[in-house]
């Protein structure tokens, strides 16, 4: 070694030596940020008057996290907090709890005056709620990003505006009308692909995936949803990223968790899956017959509509999927329900056919179904449209967010659960609360759609919230409930005879029929052995 190397090596170990200490600060600094997150909880989790419940922190040492059961096992602290909400406990007087997640306070409240809050308080943020508790998308500070919290408003305002108008002109009359007899061509080719006779089907692998195409074809591209590898690939990362979504995952976001990992994986890779398929399409001059194309013709910027597509998958999928199944399941659970749904859509049919002049026997199964306007669809099948209720009520009984976010200086503080909010602090809504409350729906655990066909349960304000309320109702409604009678008409023309089932082929019945595992908020897996048997396989032409 010479002298020369010799200086500089000298060199380089002065000059590292006197980084050392730095390096040592700053992982002296991350190491008590982290123990501080991991052990104190926030100095607000206990309000000066007291008046909520406040839930026991995570295991000693570790209260800085906070109540890892809300999202391990959600229905088991909500149980524990708040009551059974189906029949008379005490802790359901107690109208709000309190808990820690990760430094985050939310409230969680249930009950006439919670539900006016939640749904009408404009200072109640929809968007910064569900991107923080339920998304796990990291918050920048205003300052980082150098933006006035007047600006992020703005943006986070502008957005919502800009994804709201996308949605209702992608489920337009017109949009939707052109899209109507593509639904039932998808839906026959779905089923046909199952075997004629003696079939047991996982709703999860035939019924899911099938509003998934649909949904893909009207809100995303449309060569997807003809290509089904593709769809299917786009359909496996859309729920990579909806199924790892615990409490680590959501508070911790960045932190390289195997079920983080798996979590970003799949949103980027769906990102990079319809950002390909976009710019594929501008570089080749191709058209399609799409709402993305209609954005691609206004000059919107490729993220801006992979956002749009990714937001309106979530809207049109996530409870869309669940609700068509179990439907499916519970109203064959009940044969005489079953039996009136059927008459229902015969005589539907029937009379639609004669009012346009065919002979409604001379039809195929496709043509009664597809030559039916969207309007008549929309509004002439009041004991089926009893029956979704019925199972919206039932199903849809976990949590909704907001974050409180007072958008005005001085504007009227918000109390919420019997206290008032501070900025900062997150709340939800109980669902449970109201729809399996046995004062709006005596005997709340029994499936009986002939609450609103007649005897009209659950027409007072907020009492049903299946679609949403106040400022935040279902933008995606209209097209939500097209997919789910049109999907469930073929399914209903095609399978004369199926019946809920376990693996063995015993029959269910309305006591003893499985119901989703409540653990599983949107997949809906059931909660013991459960498929579809049908003897034989219609045709539809």
């Amino acid at each position: 070694m010479s002298f020369s190397e010799v200086l500089h090596g000298g060199q380089a170990a002065a000059e590292q030596q006197q980084r050392s200490p730095v390096l040592m600060m700053a992982l002296l600094v991350a190491v008590s940020y982290l123990f501080y997150r991991l052990t104190v909880p926030p100095s607000s989790l206990k309000t000066p008057k007291t008046s909520q419940i406040v839930a026991s922190p995570s295991t000693f040492p570790f209260y800085g996290l906070g109540s890892t059961q809300f999202y391990s096992d959600r229905w088991g602290f909500l149980r524990r907090w708040q009551g059974d909400a189906h029949k008379d406990d005490p802790l359901l007087e107690k109208r709000a709890v309190r808990c820690n997640c990760s430094n985050k306070v939310l409230i969680t409240s249930h009950g006439a005056d919670a539900a006016e809050t939640f749904f009408h308080d404009r200072n109640l943020s929809f968007s910064k709620g569900y991107s923080v508790m339920f998304a796990g998308i990291p918050q920048l500070p205003a300052w980082l990003h150098r933006r006035s919290e007047t600006e992020v408003h703005l943006q986070d305002d502008e957005q919502r505006h800009f994804f709201q108008t996308q949605l209702k002109l992608a489920t337009n009359s017109q949009r939707l009308d052109q899209l109507l007899p593509q639904m039932f061509e998808d839906s026959f080719a779905r089923f046909a692909k199952l075997p004629k006779e003696g079939g047991l089907m996982d709703m999860h692998k035939v019924i899911y995936p099938l509003i998934f195409q649909i949904s893909v074809r009207n809100l995303a591209l449309a060569e997807d949803a003809r290509d089904e590898k593709r769809c299917h690939l786009i359909e496996k990362h859309f729920w990579a990223f909806q199924d790892y979504s615990g409490f680590f995952q959501t508070h911790f976001p960045l932190l390289p968790l195997p079920g983080t990992i798996k979590r970003w994986y799949g949103i980027i890779r769906l990102t990079m899956l319809l950002k390909e398929g976009i710019e594929s399409r501008r570089r080749e001059g191709r058209r399609e017959d799409d709402h993305i194309q209609t954005m691609i013709d206004a000059g919107h910027d490729t993220q801006r509509m992979i956002n749009f597509i990714i937001g309106g998958l979530f809207a049109a999928i996530i409870n869309t999927t669940g609700m068509l199944a179990w439907t499916l399941v519970l109203i064959a659970a009940d044969p005489p329900i079953l039996a009136r749904v059927r008459e229902e859509l015969d005589d539907f049919l029937r009379k639609e056919a004669e009012a346009r002049g065919d002979e409604f026997d001379e039809l195929s199964v496709e043509e009664q179904l597809s030559r039916v306007p969207i309007e008549s669809w929309e509004s002439n099948l009041p004991y089926f449209d009893a029956c979704l209720k019925e199972t919206m009520r039932y199903l849809n009984i976990s949590v909704l967010f907001r974050a409180y976010d007072p958008k005005k200086k001085g504007s009227a503080p918000t109390v919420y659960g019997g206290e008032q909010l501070r900025e900062g602090e997150y709340v939800s809504f109980w669902l449970a609360g109201t729809h399996l409350n046995p004062d709006i729906y005596p005997n709340p655990l029994t499936y009986d759609p002939d609450r609103y066909f007649v005897r009209k349960e659950g027409s007072g304000p907020n009492e049903f919230l299946g679609w949403g309320a106040g400022l935040h109702p279902c933008t995606g409604m209209r097209f939500a409930k097209l997919e789910i009678k049109t999907c469930a008409s073929c399914f209903l023309r095609t399978f004369p005879d199926y019946k809920p089932v376990d693996l063995d082929g015993n029959p269910y019945n309305r006591d003893n029929v499985p119901l989703p595992d409540l653990d599983s908020e949107h997949r809906r897996f059931p909660d013991k052995p459960l498929a579809l048997a049908y003897t034989r396989r219609f045709s539809p032409r």
